[in-house]
């Protein structure tokens, strides 16, 4: 009895967090603990992500793997995150309205990566996107521009992102989310504008204070 109690009480000393039964009693069971041992039981065979956190790759290899899943050349790979992110999205349904990885569509996604790469805000809709950018011509597109179409119905319709080489990344009504080339016969036709959303407040402390 005496042993129980001196491992209870050295337990008790070194997990000082959660609850767990111990003799009648309750010992903190670390979240820390918990937390490795979650790692520990989670597969980490790929499942769409660009990289597993816990076997970090070397950037030059991963850019490698990214540019090997996503089919698209590695010397547009500059930007890690957005391609970590297109490869976790990349094939997702389409759904109209959609916004989750059930089904997402064009605006929704474009709303998606805005906010979680470039850490802006996008509104829902096309049209009302295609008003918060500056319109850019196609030859001069860079990554990150937006591209808005006119696709089915008059007017603005459809909405990607330019991810350069002539690719741009969108949530297809009839594929999903794919890479596809702006210079192909269909998107040369349906392309309207570029737009580039240009951050007014960085701009002005950049002026002011260069």
């Amino acid at each position: 009895m005496r042993v129980i109690l001196s491992i209870c009480l050295f337990m008790h000393m070194l997990l000082p967090t959660a609850s767990a039964r111990c003799m009648g009693g309750s010992f903190p069971v670390d979240a820390y603990a918990v937390h490795v041992w979650s790692a520990a039981s989670v597969d980490t065979t790929d499942k769409g992500k660009g990289k597993n956190p816990s076997n970090p790759l070397p950037p030059e290899e991963e850019r490698s793997l990214l540019a090997k899943w996503l089919d698209v050349p590695v010397d547009i790979i500059g930007n890690l995150d957005l391609f970590r992110f297109i490869r976790e999205w990349h094939k997702t349904p389409y759904r109209f309205g959609g916004t989750q990885k059930s089904g997402i569509d064009c605006s929704a996604f474009t709303q998606k990566l805005y906010k979680e790469i470039y850490d802006l805000t996008l509104q829902r809709m096309v049209s009302l996107q295609r008003k918060q950018v500056i319109p850019v011509e196609k030859s001069k597109l860079i990554q990150g521009d937006l591209i808005f179409f006119h696709t089915t119905r008059p007017g603005l319709s459809h909405v990607g992102v330019y991810l350069g080489g002539g690719l741009f990344i969108h949530a297809s009504a009839t594929r999903g989310v794919v890479i596809d080339n702006l210079d192909s016969p269909y998107y040369t036709k349906a392309f309207r504008v570029g737009g580039r959303m240009v951050d007014l407040n960085a701009y002005i402390r950049s002026f002011l204070f260069r």
